[in-house]
């Protein structure tokens, strides 16, 4: 799975692509409500953007240069670190 980003500029100032990994982005009023055509409700970030990750490595840092940023992404969130800590916790009280 590929994230990819373009800034809104004109084709001409785009200074290149970098290949990037998720920045860090925090919002202000950040989640609307709305209704799919079926009249479901789903959720959308849609506030104002605050905070944004300028890291040249992240794909907002790199878009904010004037950069196409590609991401490779995965979709397995589990944590790791903590799926061993708790193995190990809940072993302890199921002994």
């Amino acid at each position: 799975l590929l994230n990819l980003n373009i800034p809104q500029l004109p084709q001409s100032e785009i200074k290149g692509l970098a290949i990037t990994r998720l920045g860090r982005r925090r919002y202000i009023n950040a989640v609307s409500s709305r209704k799919d055509p079926r009249g479901r409700a789903y959720y959308w970030l849609a506030g104002e953007k605050k905070d944004l990750d300028q890291d040249p490595e992240t794909d907002t840092g790199a878009v904010s240069r004037g950069m196409i940023s590609l991401t490779p992404l995965h979709l397995d969130l589990t944590d790791y670190a903590y799926q061993n800590e708790l193995k190990k916790t809940i072993s302890f009280f199921w002994v």
